[in-house]
């Protein structure tokens, strides 16, 4: 039975590698990324003036709002 498996996956290989492909699109430590994004940010506003907390807190609800409208 195992051999029937790794012949129908030979057989199929180039069929099934696109879709293997794809899969690791999904591989993205989101957590990671956001965190640098927002530190980014952060250091730019507080260079700028750091009296624009509010701006920042805006600028991260729009963040927000669009990656959850992304994902």
């Amino acid at each position: 039975m195992g051999s029937s498996q790794e012949d129908l996956e030979s057989r199929f290989a180039n069929l099934l590698q696109p879709i293997r492909d794809l899969t690791k699109n999904w591989d993205v430590d989101i957590a990671s990324s956001l965190e640098d994004y927002l530190e980014e940010v952060c250091q730019h506003i507080l260079q700028i003036n750091p009296a624009l907390f509010f701006s920042f807190a805006v600028l991260i609800a729009i963040s927000f709002t669009s990656f959850s409208i992304a994902v």
